[in-house]
This record gives structure tokens, C-alpha cells and sequence, in this order.
């Protein structure tokens, strides 16, 4: 087999977007997505114990 015959399933730019995407956004997008999920929002997380006397 000569080299001239080589298969290229995904051309070079797009498997630059490909790792972009697979590599930056999807876990950005993750991160963005679980932050809103388990981060506690304003006044209701708040937890305030008094000092105890000494």
C-alpha cells in the first residue's frame, strides 16, 4: 500500500474543533451546570450560631 491511499475519517480543522469542543466547552459547560445545581443561593444558606459564653 502506498501512502497516497490513506483513509482520513475527520479532516485536521475539524478535529481541532472537535478537541476544542470535547476538551474546554463540555466541561465548562459541566462545571457551569453543577455550580447552579449544588451551590447554595442567597439568604437561605446562611447559618449563624451564637458564641458560647466563656
Amino acid at each position: 500500500m502506498s501512502d497516497e491511499q490513506d483513509v482520513v475519517l475527520v479532516s485536521p480543522a475539524a478535529a481541532k474543533w472537535i478537541g476544542l469542543v470535547g476538551g474546554l466547552l463540555v466541561p465548562l459547560f459541566l462545571a457551569v451546570v453543577a455550580s447552579q445545581i449544588y451551590m447554595p443561593r442567597g439568604e437561605t444558606s446562611v447559618q449563624v450560631f451564637p458564641l458560647p459564653d466563656e
